[in-house]
């Protein structure tokens, strides 16, 4: 799936945060609901001048017309749920000892994927916004660049605050590392 280099090693795995999926769960199973709770309230309370077939036989063809279209709701609000599971899933930032690379999947057919080298880092931004977000400590991640992609964003990513000091760190070890490589190459070329 992605593409290390020699001696490579992914240390983080950054991904969208579990309640991101659990929102999207409970979307689906209300929106496949609704239409019941609707038949209940309008069979229940009348109170819209609904009424009802007089004979069985025409009520069983009311029900199944109604199981029908019903059927369709839910078949295209599972595609649409897969959908939206699936690029939960695949949207990821791996972090290595090298770079980082942004995997983000636009639809089923349809991926991004992008290198963030950590000289090209000018800022790391954590946006936390809401009630749960911060309770539960998530939210979105921002790497300003001075390259042609100018954000590499993770929305919704679980432990922000770690993953910043993460690349922090591994930027500082990059950095450090490449100062030493110059002040060696400058002593032997004197």
């Amino acid at each position: 799936m992605i593409n290390l280099g020699d001696n490579e090693k992914v240390i983080m795995e950054v991904r969208k945060h579990w309640f991101i999926a659990l929102t999207h769960t409970f979307s689906f199973l209300l929106s496949a609901a609704a239409p019941a709770i609707l038949f209940f309230v309008l069979y229940r309370f009348n109170s819209f001048g609904f009424s009802f077939p007089e004979k069985i036989g025409d009520f069983r063809d009311l029900f199944h017309i109604g199981l029908f279209f019903y059927s369709i709701w839910v078949l295209c609000l599972w595609l649409f749920f897969a959908f939206r599971m699936t690029n939960f899933y695949l949207d990821v930032w791996y972090i290595t000892d090298r770079r980082i690379l942004d995997v983000e999947q636009k639809n089923v057919f349809n991926r991004n994927e992008a290198v963030l080298e950590y000289e090209e880092i000018q800022d790391i931004t954590i946006d936390t916004r809401g009630f749960f977000p911060t309770l539960l400590g998530f939210g979105s991640i921002i790497a300003q660049t001075a390259g042609k992609r100018r954000e590499f964003i993770i929305k919704n990513a679980t432990n922000p605050e770690e993953v910043r000091q993460t690349i922090v760190a591994q930027n500082d070890k990059i950095k450090k590392e490449g100062a030493a490589v110059r002040v060696i190459a400058d002593e032997t070329q004197r």
